[in-house]
């Protein structure tokens, strides 16, 4: 179920990027959807710590990313905050998962605690496979957010990036499955 909750944001960034122009007409049509995806993040936040008082730290992290890079893209009218965010993020995420490869005892596991047990020399061939996933979506984002239309980069954020990570992720459930240990 929380798989779903999150695809929530990226649906309300959607919508309102295409039919945002006809509440707002004076706007860009990212500055109304990244609002729309500000306000979503805030609530999102405020119901885990609010009501339910935990939230995986994935989405903790997604969600304060997209209201700082949100809230400037708003603040100054500037699309390209919101755009920057996904390949800073990704980035981010590429460098931790080298550092988890170099790791003596890689702290991603700690991320998966409870979820999957692996070997260490696991750890650090997942970490590994993370870091190309991520650094390619980085990439992919700057080619697109520099030389392609916005309406472009938006298909770019809403459809590939998510497209791409699923199927990433599906063809690793072999190396999981062989290298995850019972609990």
């Amino acid at each position: 179920m929380q798989q779903v909750f999150s695809f929530i944001p990226i649906i309300v960034f959607f919508v309102a990027y295409k039919f945002g122009n006809f509440f707002v007409p004076n706007y860009q049509p990212i500055i109304i959807a990244t609002f729309c995806l500000v306000v979503v993040s805030v609530s999102s936040l405020v119901y885990h710590f609010l009501l339910k008082k935990k939230q995986d730290r994935m989405s903790l992290y997604s969600n304060i990313a997209i209201v700082i890079f949100g809230g400037l893209t708003v603040f100054f009218h500037n699309p390209s905050f919101i755009q920057i965010k996904i390949t800073l993020i990704n980035f981010l995420f590429g460098g931790l998962m080298i550092y988890n490869y170099f790791s003596e005892n890689p702290p991603i596991k700690k991320f998966f605690e409870g979820k999957i047990v692996m070997e260490n020399k696991a750890w650090k061939e997942f970490s590994l496979r993370l870091a190309i996933m991520f650094i390619v979506i980085a990439i992919g984002n700057e080619i697109v957010y520099r030389n392609f239309p916005e309406a472009t980069w938006v298909k770019y954020k809403v459809f590939y990036v998510p497209i791409f990570s699923l199927l990433y992720f599906v063809f690793q459930v072999r190396f999981l499955a062989r290298n995850t240990q019972k609990i």
